[in-house]
């Protein structure tokens, strides 16, 4: 009995470090891609919708191509998660090239800033700006040009 009196008050002592290290970071967890601006054309999975810009509507001009650009870009943006880890590590999963490296954030300006080789880094190697509203994350990121831009749910 005394020992369960121990675990359980192991577990109650715990719990609150848990919670508040998830109250202090809420981007911690996985995040899976459900619509994604990159320049070119705007990809809504959820209604399965697409929006191209001029260039490439002159050169997707029938059904049958857009629906082959549809694919690809839920095989390229719609299938990748962004897992941010209490531990600092950021993982951008895709089928092309997946991505490890770390964060940390500063929500007075949004951003979340990735060192590629840790976080003893002296700067970060590029910061992605983000939003989370309605229980859904928005980023930019700036490794492209225009940036990408991602909408996330859990």
């Amino acid at each position: 009995m005394k020992l369960y009196l121990n675990i359980l008050v192991c577990i109650l002592a715990v719990f609150p470090i848990i919670n508040s290290i998830a109250q202090e970071n809420p981007l911690i967890g996985d995040w899976k891609v459900i619509a994604v601006d990159n320049g070119e054309f705007y990809f809504n999975s959820e209604r399965d919708s697409i929006s191209l810009s001029e260039e490439i509507k002159s050169k997707y001009n029938d059904s049958s191509r857009v629906e082959q650009l549809k694919k690809m870009a839920k095989m390229i943006y719609i299938d990748m998660t962004f897992t941010f880890s209490s531990d600092g590590q950021f993982l951008q999963k895709n089928q092309i090239q997946p991505l490890n490296s770390f964060y940390k954030i500063d929500p007075k300006s949004s951003r979340i800033w990735i060192y590629e080789s840790g976080l003893q880094q002296d700067s970060p190697d590029f910061s992605i700006t983000y939003l989370l509203k309605d229980n859904r994350l928005f980023m930019e990121i700036p490794v492209t040009e225009p940036p990408t831009k991602f909408e996330l749910i859990r």
